[in-house]
């Protein structure tokens, strides 16, 4: 029996051959029904089915696939990749990094609590202008001091 790190790497060569035809149907064997395939930045899918359609749409894309394993940790079942997906195009050639993605997501984590703290410094201010425990009542009219004899 194929150590999980095996398996992997066995689906990783079907899916390099299946690609330019799109045909998941030699990729299903990899997965049983109850799987989870959980592809960053993605949302995880679901059983056999679903994992299938989700790799069909990648493969619509066309033209070839490669990828490099920079890691892999395998315990039982559970098996996580850090990986270079290469899709090759046409006309061009399109390499992803996670880390690179990892990054941008970093950045823009950073530039949103940034953004925020300006946010919440300008409506405090706003807030606040004219005097924190403004009154709510208005003042009473003002009353005449002629007396009239």
């Amino acid at each position: 029996m194929p150590t999980s790190v095996e398996t992997v790497q066995e689906f990783i060569a079907a899916f390099i051959a299946a690609w330019p035809q799109g045909d998941t149907a030699m990729l299903g064997p990899f997965f049983s029904e109850d799987a989870v395939y959980h592809n960053i930045p993605m949302e995880p899918v679901h059983g056999r089915g679903a994992i299938l359609a989700t790799l069909a749409e990648f493969m619509d894309m066309g033209g070839q696939v490669g990828v490099d394993i920079i890691h892999m940790v395998a315990d039982g079942p559970i098996v996580m990749t850090e990986r270079v997906d290469h899709f090759i195009g046409a006309e061009t050639t399109i390499s992803l990094p996670l880390m690179a993605y990892r990054l941008a997501m970093l950045l823009w984590a950073l530039w949103l609590a940034s953004a925020l703290l300006t946010w919440l410094s300008w409506g405090w201010g706003c807030f606040s202008e004219g005097g924190l425990w403004r009154s709510t009542r208005k003042d009473p009219a003002p009353t005449s001091s002629v007396r009239s004899t």
